[in-house]
C-alpha cells in the first residue's frame, strides 16, 4: 500500500526529487558541510541516515532538541569536520529552518495535514 507521506527519510523518495544543480536530494557528503550552500544538506542527511538519531532527538530541527550539540560536539569529532564546517552547522540551527514545519504541525488548526511528514 502507497503512503500519502512525504517521506523525508525514505530514501527512494529523496533520490527522486532533483534540486537545481542536478543532484538528488538525498545524496550528502561530509564535504557539504564545508559549504554554506549545502551545509543544510548534511545536516538533515545526517539525520536521515541515522535512525537512532532521530529517535534521540525527535525535534531535531530546532536549537533545543540537542542534535545541534551532537553534531558540533561528539558529531564533529566523528566526521572530523573543518572549523568552516563547525560555523556552517551553527549558521544553519541559527535559521531555524524547522520552525515553519513545526509551527504548521503544531499550530493553526485548519493547515494541520496540509504538510504530512513520515518519521519512522
Amino acid at each position: 500500500m502507497a503512503s500519502d507521506n512525504f517521506d523525508v527519510f525514505r530514501k527512494k523518495t529523496m533520490a527522486s526529487i532533483i534540486d537545481f544543480r542536478g543532484r538528488p536530494l538525498g545524496e550528502w557528503s561530509i564535504a557539504d558541510a564545508d559549504s554554506k550552500e549545502t551545509c543544510a544538506r548534511f545536516v538533515l542527511g545526517v539525520l536521515r541516515d541515522r535512525p537512532n538519531l532521530r529517535r534521540r532527538f525527535p525535534d531535531a530541527t530546532s536549537v533545543a532538541s540537542g542534535y545541534r550539540d551532537w553534531l558540533l560536539g561528539r558529531g564533529a569529532r566523528k566526521f572530523r569536520l573543518s572549523p568552516r564546517a563547525i560555523s556552517n552547522i551553527d549558521a544553519v540551527f541559527a535559521q531555524e529552518l524547522g520552525k515553519p514545519v513545526r509551527e504548521l504541525r503544531d499550530g493553526d488548526e485548519p493547515r494541520q495535514g496540509v504538510v504530512t511528514l513520515s518519521s519512522p
